[in-house]
C-alpha cells in the first residue's frame, strides 16, 4: 500500500510552527536559565499542552540544541556575506560581523546562545553545539589572521582577540535594555572602538609597567 504523500503547504506549516516552538523554548532558556527551566514552561509560554510538544522534538535538550543550530545559522550566513565585500578590509568586515553579532544577541535565540553553554546538554548533542560554536570562533580567527596579513590589523594572538570580541558582545545579552538609548549595534561600536583604540593616550610603547 502506498504511503501518503504530505502536501508541501502543510510540510510548510509544521516547519513554521516547529520555529515558533524552538523560538519559544529560547525564549524561556534565556528568562529562567536552562536548567531553571521545563517543558512545562516551555508549553505554558507557547499555550500547548507539554505532549504536544512532542510533535515537533523529542526532549528539551533537543530544543536547546535546535535553538542553537538556528542562531548559529543564521550568524554564520550574515558572516558569509559580510565576507563576500572584497573592497573592506577585515577589520573594517571584524566591526561590521560583531555589530550585526551584537544586534542578535538581543533576540530570543541569540539570548539564549549567549547564556547557555554547551555543558548543558548530554553528549553528543554537547559535541555537536560545541561544533557550532568552534565553527564561529574559526571564522573570526581566520578574519584576523586575514587582517594581521594585509596589515589592517596589528600582530596578535587571533584564538585571544576572537574569545574577546564574542565575550563582550556576549554580555549585551545579559544587560543591554531595549528601552535605552543606545542600540546593541551602537553599543558594540563603542566597545570595539575602545578595543581598536585602546584606553591610554599616548599608547604605553612597552605594554603595562610591571
Amino acid at each position: 500500500m502506498q504511503s501518503p504523500t504530505v502536501s508541501p503547504k502543510r510540510n510548510r506549516r509544521y516547519a513554521t510552527r516547529k520555529l515558533d516552538v524552538i523560538q519559544g523554548a529560547a525564549r524561556v532558556f534565556a528568562r529562567l536559565g536552562y536548567h531553571g527551566s521545563s517543558l512545562n514552561d516551555v508549553a505554558n509560554e507557547l499555550g500547548m499542552t507539554p505532549a504536544a510538544l512532542y510533535y515537533y522534538v523529542r526532549s528539551k535538550d533537543e530544543l536547546l540544541l535546535e535553538a542553537n543550530i538556528y542562531a548559529a545559522g543564521k550568524i554564520k550566513k550574515a558572516f558569509l556575506e559580510i565576507c563576500e565585500d572584497t573592497d573592506s578590509s577585515a577589520l573594517r568586515k571584524i566591526i561590521t560581523y560583531f555589530r550585526f553579532y551584537a544586534e542578535c544577541m538581543t533576540d530570543d535565540f541569540g539570548r539564549c546562545l549567549a547564556l547557555t553553554t554547551p555543558n548543558d546538554l548530554p553528549s553528543p548533542l554537547r559535541e555537536k553545539s560545541l561544533e557550532q560554536r568552534r565553527e564561529l570562533t574559526d571564522m573570526v580567527r581566520r578574519l584576523i589572521r586575514e587582517g594581521i596579513a594585509e596589515g589592517s590589523i596589528q600582530s596578535c594572538d587571533d584564538r585571544l582577540l576572537a574569545f574577546t570580541l564574542y565575550a563582550a558582545a556576549n554580555t549585551l545579552a545579559r544587560w543591554y535594555a531595549s528601552d535605552g538609548p543606545q542600540t546593541a549595534g551602537e553599543l558594540m561600536d563603542a566597545m570595539l572602538m575602545m578595543l581598536v583604540n585602546g584606553l591610554i593616550h599616548p599608547p604605553l610603547p612597552d605594554g603595562f609597567p610591571r
